[in-house]
Order: C-alpha cells, then structure tokens, then sequence
C-alpha cells in the first residue's frame, strides 16, 4: 500500500541505493544484521532483518516496537536489560524462556550471539558497542526533569560554556529551519556531568532550555549527542517525531541518514508517523503488530486494520 503523500525528501535514491548496497555487501565494522525474536512478549519466532542502516518500526500502540527497539539494545553491554524489560516479580511471571538470537558483524566478520532469560535473570552473550538511546522523556519539560533541578534558580551560573560543533549547528539549521549559532552547552557542574542548554535572542537577551520549546530542546540534544558518539555507534530513538512538526520530523530522519553515512553509525527508531517514513526505501520499514513482523512501506493510518 503506497503512502499516497505529496512531499518528497531531500535524499536522492542514488544515497538510499549506495547505503541498501553498503549493508548487502556487509561492509561494516559492526552492524546488527538481524534477529530472531524467538520468544519475546507476543513475539514467537519472528525475524527482522536491518536491510538499511535507518530503520523504522511502526505499527499500532501495543504492537511491540518498543520490544523489537529494546531486543536490539539488548545484545550491548552498556545497556541495563532493566532499561528495556524490568520484571516485576510474580505479576511478570511470562518472561520465563524468552530467546532472542542475533546476527551480527563484529571487527569485520559475522557473528552469533544470544540473550535469554530463562527462569530468573538475563543471559547475555552480550558484545561491546557504543550505544546511544533517545527515549520519549526527552520531550518532557525541562521544568519537569529532575536531571535539570540543579539548574534552576536565581543564582546559577554555570561552570563553563560550549559552543556547538559545525556539524550540530548545520543540521539543527535544517532541521528547525532556524540559526543555531546561538545555541550553547554549559556546564552545571565542575565535572561537566549535568548539562544545559541555553541561547541568546537576536537583541542578545539569554534565555535557557526552560524556555525552549520541547521539539527544539529534543533535536539539539539528540543532534548534539549523536555528533559526539563515536563511529559505528547504535542509535536507538523512541517515537521520533515527537514535539517536532512533520517537517522537521523528516528532515531529522534525513540527518540520520546522513550520520548512517558519514559516521557509519546504525539507527533504528520508533514512529507513528508517515513523515518520518518518506526518506527511507522500503526495506527500511517494519510493521509491529499481533505478534508479527511485515517490512514494507505502509501507510501509518492503515496499520490498525493490517
């Protein structure tokens, strides 16, 4: 089922068929090629494979994007399974037996590995890969974080400030449609473990991320993070477009595309929206739901009667 929309994307298809061409011929230093869910939540040997190095999981609430998202962190050391799948004594009595076996490529060469849980923790034949997660509290109001109390009051002053990278400002620039050269990171704390964003106004007036709008905070922190990650990192982001308009939905998904490329990173994220599907080819979109996993490109609106 086309799409049936009127935009169109900035990335040509020669840039989508280089990078369909980049992951057939495996030519990664490390590259989750794919896995089988072989019993996880409703999921009973179901298979995705990551034809393209950005890939989009839609499908229904409840139709277990987030689980194929957290099954695919899950396999990295740095990442608590708690993040992804606590338990909670009795009343998770159903994750007894989940498998989940992964295809990878690791120092060049391909690989096996496994994650299971068989009565009462984590297995994890786990490997090492810088892994960066984006989830959906980062919309949430800089008012209302408890990672940014520390910054509030009259008498804060910040222990250092940061200009953006030129490869931040460039695709915030293009994401927002707005200069991002005002934009700096300062320090809350000596060791620079507690960050905030702030700005000055065009009358040089500042203002900090208290006052950002919650799209434009999430898109400089998720630019910025992504930029200081290294190389052949994953890059895991639940539900895309939220807080930003359908614009600026596409164009970050047109960023990552870039990052795919120019840092050979892996990216795969969550979405209910059929703009963030416009840049990709078809093998990049997966449809969640009953317990099934359908790639193709379809009309996010339709999902709930597929």
């Amino acid at each position: 089922m086309a799409l049936g929309l009127h935009e169109h994307s900035e990335i040509r298809d020669s840039e989508r068929q280089e990078l369909l061409r980049r992951v057939s011929r495996r030519n990664y230093e490390t590259y989750l090629v794919g896995m089988n869910l072989g019993h996880l939540r409703a999921y009973r040997n179901a298979r995705i494979l990551f034809d393209f190095p950005v890939t989009a999981l839609v499908g229904p609430n409840g139709g277990g994007k987030s689980t194929v998202l957290g099954a695919a962190a899950l396999i990295n050391k740095g990442i608590k399974p708690r993040q992804f799948f606590a338990k909670s004594g009795r009343y998770d009595a159903s994750m007894v037996d989940w498998r989940i076996e992964y295809d990878l490529i690791e120092k060049g060469a391909p690989l096996r590995r496994t994650a299971s849980y068989p009565t009462a923790k984590w297995n994890r034949d786990a490997v090492e890969r810088d892994t960066l997660v984006f989830g959906i509290s980062r919309t949430i109001p800089a008012t209302e974080r408890k990672d940014l109390t520390a910054f509030i009051g009259g008498a804060f002053i910040g222990f250092g400030e940061k200009v953006l990278s030129p490869e931040t400002i460039k695709a915030v620039e293009s994401i927002l449609g707005k200069e991002a050269e005002k934009y700096l990171l300062v320090d809350g704390t000596r060791r620079g473990d507690k960050q905030l964003y702030a700005a000055r106004s065009s009358t040089g007036d500042a203002y900090s991320e208290f006052h950002f709008g919650a799209g434009e905070a999430s898109v400089i922190r998720i630019v910025s993070d992504i930029e200081m990650r290294a190389d052949n990192s994953l890059i895991l982001i639940e539900e895309i477009e939220n807080g930003l308009h359908p614009v600026a939905t596409r164009r970050l998904v047109e960023y990552l595309i870039d990052v795919a490329r120019r840092k050979s990173c892996q990216i795969i994220f969550t979405t209910h929206s059929n703009d963030a599907l416009l840049p990709l080819p078809d093998e990049a979109v997966w449809a969640c739901g009953n317990g099934e996993l359908i790639q193709g490109k379809l009309d996010v609106n339709a999902l709930g009667t597929v």
